[in-house]
């Protein structure tokens, strides 16, 4: 077995497209092109509540960084308009600042068709709702983790 690690964006770690004209970002791309099998992508995806994210890193006209901003509302996944369908049941079993949830066990509420952990309810702008509408939460991943009272990442500008 070969283990391999990645941190990427929410999308990219979909072991799924949402719908069937969804983009196929990389996970969905290594099971269809046969890289992997789907059984032996096991796809974790972190989730914050009560936390800040790094927004955006800012540079000159020559490219050269400057600076970065912070975020703790937009994109962290439990926002007021921003948030994710199911958040809450996690936040209601959390354990710990974080908690590893594992989502595909035999028997999962998770094998129901809906979206949860994966429709994302967007209050002022259109969301992929349509697109998961009636799809399973494992067709997408097998775990999660629910991560609290979080500052944001340091960009990798900011270390010494």
């Amino acid at each position: 077995m070969h283990v391999r690690f990645l941190r990427m964006g929410f999308s990219h770690l979909e072991k799924s497209r949402e719908g069937n004209k969804g983009y196929p970002y990389f996970f969905t791309r290594l099971i269809e092109n046969k890289v992997y099998a789907r059984d032996k992508v096991l796809s974790i995806i972190g989730y914050f509540t009560d936390s800040k994210v790094v927004w955006d890193e800012l540079y000159d006209d020559n490219g050269n960084y400057l600076d970065f901003t912070t975020e703790g509302g937009m994109g962290i996944g439990d926002y007021e308009k921003e948030y994710f369908r199911g958040i809450k049941k996690l936040k209601d079993t959390k354990i710990s600042d974080i908690t590893l949830f594992r989502l595909n066990k035999k028997n999962s509420p998770y094998l129901e068709p809906e979206p949860d952990l994966i429709e994302i309810i967007m209050k002022d702008e259109k969301s992929n709702g349509e697109f998961v509408k009636g799809m399973s939460t494992l067709k997408f991943l097998d775990y999660a983790i629910l991560i609290s009272n979080s500052k944001a990442s340091t960009p990798i500008f900011e270390m010494n």
